[in-house]
């Protein structure tokens, strides 16, 4: 493993997974941040273009669970006999 990784690859996945869920849960978090404009409507309609409806729940902590194994995973070496 390759150690000077390992917490910028457990830094990083919540951070990509909260942008996934930014765009996923767009209506909510326009709603609670007051946004308005073009930008909350093309994050809308973005939202609604990739996910087609589809709003994560519990899922998301297994997909984040994913994100960091296999960041985990690319960082490591391979064990030497």
């Amino acid at each position: 493993m390759r150690d000077q990784y390992v917490l910028w690859v457990c830094l990083a996945s919540p951070l990509l997974i909260l942008g996934l869920d930014f765009v996923n849960n767009a209506e909510w978090f326009i709603g609670k941040t007051g946004m308005s404009g073009d930008f909350a409507d093309s994050l809308q309609r973005l939202s609604t273009q990739i996910f087609q409806g589809f709003r994560f729940g519990i899922e998301i902590l297994i997909l984040n669970g994913l994100v960091t194994f296999a960041g985990l995973w690319m960082i490591s070496k391979k064990a030497e006999d």
